[in-house]
């Protein structure tokens, strides 16, 4: 999926200050605002400084609305509110008998676990999610090779480990009521929407998933 370099550099700068773009654009734009409404006020102006002022408010208000993620019926936690979902939010994860820092690091010690131990290994001593998420890219041609056919019920078993370990995660998770849930990663559109917002989302998919066995677990009790 294609995304223009804009759109690109956007997210790029999201991903380290979600908030930053929005302000600092909003600022901008508020003033492009004013400068047009002062010029055809005034009667003193460029008629092709307005028509460029015009358009580029008219493109930043798209841009503006792209970012609008969350609302009544979504809500996204790539890296906003609701990080306590992504894999990369520091909270330790007891499964296989293991304990890894992070998911993220769970989920890629399990393409390697009883096929490439010295890479499994490897990755349990990374000092970062993203550090797991490198080696892993380096070592990928080592993986177990049915990886893309279980690593949906390996996650599954990864977020309910998550979810069942961490009461903050589970009422973060139960707080995001019955919104649709995506991971708004700009790479991802397999785990996320991905740079056109029309990806797989299975790790929202998920997410919601085991919001609804929460659901059901408490009703029944």
């Amino acid at each position: 999926m294609s995304q223009n370099k804009t759109s690109t550099s956007t997210f790029e700068r999201d991903s380290v200050n979600p908030d930053r773009f929005v302000t600092v654009h909003w600022t901008l734009l508020e003033r492009a605002r004013f400068d047009l409404q002062h010029s055809r006020r005034s009667g003193d102006f460029d008629s092709r400084i307005v028509s460029d002022l015009a358009a580029a408010i008219g493109t930043a208000d798209s841009a503006v609305e792209y970012h609008g993620l969350d609302g009544p019926d979504r809500v996204c936690f790539y890296e906003q509110d609701f990080y306590v979902l992504s894999n990369f939010s520091s909270f330790q994860v007891r499964i296989w008998g293991v304990d890894f820092a992070t998911s993220e690091h769970a989920y890629h010690y399990a393409k390697f676990a009883g096929v490439t131990d010295r890479v499994a290994k490897a990755i349990c001593k990374t000092r970062s999610a993203h550090d797991a998420f490198k080696l892993a890219e380096i070592e990928k041609p080592k993986r177990r090779g049915d990886w893309d056919v279980v690593k949906v019920d390996y996650m599954r078993d990864i977020l309910r480990a998550k979810v069942e370990q961490h009461d903050y995660v589970r009422r973060k998770l139960l707080a995001t009521g019955a919104r649709e849930l995506v991971e708004n990663s700009w790479r991802d559109d397999f785990w996320g929407w991905g740079p056109s917002r029309n990806g797989r989302n299975m790790l929202g998919k998920l997410w919601m998933e085991i919001r609804s066995e929460l659901r059901s677990s408490s009703s029944d009790t």
